[in-house]
């Protein structure tokens, strides 16, 4: 054990050196190549470490505690600042409810782990289980895998909706509605799962919008550069009483909300990039 952790810490001490000294002298389109393959080299990594520390507790959630507290020293690598709105609106909530957020990168991972609560899972497309170290971390940390099949990712909804709605177990539930990644001047479509899992589960739905990356980075344009990030925690919506007719509207008022806070925050970052 002693010499896989000299290992990754010879490993960590290349990844910055390389940041801080290396990156810098490259053009923009290789710096992005190059920072996003690191990004990726370190998650991987953190996926050991979490799966060697998560073996003798498999499928807790608990287990999320490891790779949340290695993301730190990403943004912190990254130089990505992180400005969050209403953050007490997370922090005094109990019990089960659904989390969604708007989906641009791979990078929003960073966001995530700093505003991950307690017993929270997340839901991700199950090829991702197979992503090495990766997705073997996140099973371990008790990740719900969805399939493309609308039968059987309904069916996991379902349990976990299940699960949820019991009062004697607390699981919150984080979930891209996008179900892809959009960088554009609005939100994309939003699919119905998490709305569905919400009202089944009858847990309230809390909608966070994370500002537009634009400023200091895009993939079209090969730009990764330090920057900061806004966010806002909107008014949680209850879910008590409602049906699966109310599922539509749900859905439409969640984004009609996240997309007016999305188009603040990212014009507000504008001006701050002028």
């Amino acid at each position: 054990m002693y010499i896989i952790l000299q290992y990754l810490g010879a490993c960590l001490f290349i990844f910055i050196t390389f940041s801080f000294v290396i990156i810098p002298m490259l053009p923009n389109a290789w710096q992005y190549r190059t920072k996003m393959s690191v990004y990726y080299m370190l998650l991987l990594i953190y996926g050991f470490i979490t799966t060697i520390l998560a073996l003798a507790t498999p499928r807790q959630l608990s287990n999320y505690k490891y790779p949340m507290a290695t993301l730190a020293f990403t943004r912190w690598l990254y130089g990505l600042r992180y400005r969050v709105n209403n953050l007490a609106r997370l922090r005094q909530l109990q019990g089960s409810y659904v989390l969604v957020s708007n989906h641009q990168s791979s990078i929003d991972l960073m966001g995530v782990g700093l505003l991950w609560p307690y017993q929270c899972t997340i839901v991700a497309k199950k090829s991702l289980m197979f992503a090495g170290w990766f997705g073997l971390a996140a099973w371990l940390c008790g990740c719900v895998f969805v399939s493309r099949g609308r039968q059987s990712a309904q069916a996991e909804m379902r349990r976990l909706a299940a699960r949820m709605a019991r009062r004697d177990d607390t699981v919150r539930v984080w979930i891209f509605p996008e179900g892809t990644r959009v960088s554009g001047a609005d939100l994309g479509d939003f699919k119905k799962g998490a709305f569905h899992l919400a009202v089944q589960a009858q847990v309230p739905v809390v909608p966070i919008v994370f500002s537009n990356y634009s400023s200091f980075y895009s993939k079209w344009s090969g730009r990764f550069q330090q920057g900061e990030v806004e966010a806002t925690v909107l008014e949680p919506l209850p879910t008590a009483g409602l049906t699966e007719a109310d599922v539509a509207d749900l859905t439409k008022r969640v984004r009609d909300a996240m997309s007016a806070e999305y188009s603040r925050l990212s014009a507000a970052s504008d001006c701050k990039a002028d």
